[in-house]
């Protein structure tokens, strides 16, 4: 399988590691490096992409030919359904999608294995099936989610992620105020 991955932020470089590691061809592309187009264009595609570009990136791959003719889209964006998101291209492809994993992405350091990470699964019945295959060769656990399930998903996601780290970082301010450095109070939570 050859998939295009388009993006350069976190999640676009874990996929890029993940995704040979379980034996899918990986042709990058980003705004900064589009790279030439290839002459056997893939027929599915990530978009690792910021909510905002998800649809404009979609089409200019397509305008480009960067994609096969009836290419699956898929995005990564965990709260945004796919037929929202790609609706200005739905009409050119085959099928759209959402592959989300439920991870937080460091910005400067590495994942490694996704192997066994939940993964948000959603779309019509050719993107939900080619997410579902990618999730499976990551070794994930894909979770099937109708489009209306996304908002709630996202933000049992968010509560999880950012109340967390908010928690630690009041913690880390009360054991200041008793005297303790912030490094220790960090280490000791």
């Amino acid at each position: 399988m050859k998939v295009l991955l388009a993006g350069g932020g976190p999640v676009a470089r874990a996929l890029a590691a993940a995704l040979p590691a379980a034996g899918v061809e990986v042709v990058r592309w980003s705004r900064a490096s589009p790279g030439p187009t290839a002459e056997s264009p893939p027929a599915l595609a990530v978009l690792a992409v910021s909510d905002p570009a998800i649809g404009a990136v979609a089409a200019r791959l397509l305008d480009e030919g960067r994609l096969a003719p009836g290419a699956v889209i898929l995005h990564t964006a965990g709260a945004v359904p796919p037929s929202l998101a790609l609706a200005s291209v739905r009409a050119r492809v085959a099928g759209v999608g959402v592959l989300h994993p439920l991870l937080a992405f460091p910005r400067g350091g590495e994942v490694g294995s996704l192997a066994g990470v939940v993964m948000g699964v959603a779309g019509d019945e050719a993107g939900r099936a080619a997410a579902l295959s990618l999730a499976r060769a990551l070794g994930g656990a894909p979770l099937l989610l109708e489009e209306g399930a996304l908002p709630r998903y996202h933000a049992a996601a968010a509560l999880a992620a950012n109340h967390t780290l908010a928690l630690v970082d009041a913690g880390i301010a009360l054991l200041v105020d008793e005297g303790l450095a912030p490094a220790v109070a960090a280490a000791a939570l």
